[in-house]
């Protein structure tokens, strides 16, 4: 009854009495706001935002959701919304600043940025072809011995070891046509640590090597999958034999690892999506 009693004294049918809007304005000291039926916006408000429109360049808050601190203007068209990916606080806010299609309008301008700098970079290309590869070889001649030293001192680590067998990996399963599912070399050492670094047929851990367990030579293919650490002797001893019929006959034969063998060969076959 009381709403209805409220209601009798609004101005006509466009509008009623709601929330109290952040600016606090007060209809007839009722507590309440009075707001448009239409879009729920504040009268005294749009007032407000319409006068400033007129008299300035810059608005307040246009959004109407939108929250609405004192002395901070925004630009003409745009609104303060919620806070990007990127999380671009617009002047300590805790909102972005998004222009009429609702995009902040720094993520805008660090896109633009990136776009141009692609573009000077290709247009840099084109002008000087050359420039690059005659820079690389002046470079090298000047730093040849350090250049060197450093190789040599990377291939004496894991990665270093790994990526050298990487590659010649590679070129074995492009001889044979064989399947390759790719991996780096930071993989390959994560898969011998899983192993302990210790061979997977004798158990040491001096001279390891990346063993394919069904041989490339016979159908396997190139993937962590099929690969185990494996020393070099044993690795030397296995050739491209079957891995049973060899380590049956070994000396160093222990039921346990091969049990351990056969169980990472099934689980592990499916995952890479390529049956032996």
């Amino acid at each position: 009854m009381k709403e209805e009693a409220d209601n009798k004294d609004l101005p006509n049918n466009l509008f009623y009495l709601g929330k109290i809007c952040p600016r606090k304005h007060d209809y007839q000291n009722t507590g309440k706001a009075l707001r448009y039926k239409s879009n729920f916006d504040c009268k005294e408000c749009s007032i407000l935002l319409r006068g400033q429109r007129k008299n300035s360049r810059a608005r307040i808050f246009p959004n109407k959701n939108a929250p609405q601190p004192e002395g901070i203007l925004v630009p003409d068209n745009h609104y303060l919304g919620l806070l990007c990916k990127r999380e671009h606080d617009y002047m300590q806010t805790g909102y972005s600043l998004r222009n009429s299609r609702r995009t902040c309008i720094v993520c805008i301008s660090l896109k633009s940025r990136g776009t141009q700098a692609k573009e000077r970079i290709e247009r840099w290309k084109k002008a000087k072809p050359d420039y690059m590869s005659q820079y690389l070889q002046a470079y090298y001649q000047t730093n040849k011995q350090t250049i060197i030293q450093k190789s040599k001192e990377y291939q004496k680590t894991a990665k270093g070891k790994a990526c050298k067998a990487i590659s010649r990996h590679k070129r074995r399963a492009r001889m044979a046509i064989a399947p390759r599912v790719p991996y780096t070399a930071s993989e390959l050492v994560a898969h011998f640590q899983s192993f302990k670094n210790e061979c997977v047929y004798c158990g040491t851990k001096e001279n390891l090597t990346a063993d394919h367990v069904i041989p490339i030579a016979e159908g396997g293919y190139d993937a962590l999958s099929n690969i185990l650490p494996c020393c070099l002797s044993c690795n030397c001893s296995k050739q491209d034999r079957d891995y049973l019929e060899w380590y049956s006959q070994s000396p160093h034969f222990y039921f346990h690892r091969l049990a351990k063998i056969a169980d990472f060969l099934r689980s592990r076959k499916d995952t890479e999506g390529i049956n032996p």
